[in-house]
């Protein structure tokens, strides 16, 4: 199928140029299944048609289709999320705790105990 490209609005004499048609891109091709030199090794071969109605393989395979698609975080990233974990982990500790001890203080001196 061709497409018509466009042209200008308008050249410098003030005429516009005949539009150009170009033919379309040839159709692209499937590509091939990789062979056994991916990252996840012979786990690639749970499309076998033996095993495609077995539940268990779904899942395996659904599995790895999802963990490809990951964005894992980087060195740096764990880092810094890990240290964001830990201050506030703190923080909160020493929050929740002094309001433990204010509030058992409290308590203390209402009831009259010592």
């Amino acid at each position: 199928m061709a497409r018509v490209v466009k042209p200008p609005v308008a050249t410098a004499s003030g005429k516009r140029p005949a539009p150009v048609v170009r033919a379309a891109p040839p159709a692209r091709k499937a590509a091939a299944p990789a062979a056994a030199t991916s990252r996840w090794g012979r786990l690639d071969n749970l499309r076998n048609r033996s095993m495609q109605n077995a539940p268990l393989a779904g899942f395996f395979r659904e599995a790895l289709a999802e963990l490809r698609k990951v964005h894992w975080p980087t060195r740096e990233q764990t880092t810094q999320m890990t240290i964001i974990v830990i201050v506030f982990s703190l923080a909160t500790g020493i929050i929740l705790g002094g309001l433990d001890f204010v509030f058992a203080q409290l308590v203390a001196f209402l009831v009259g105990a010592r």
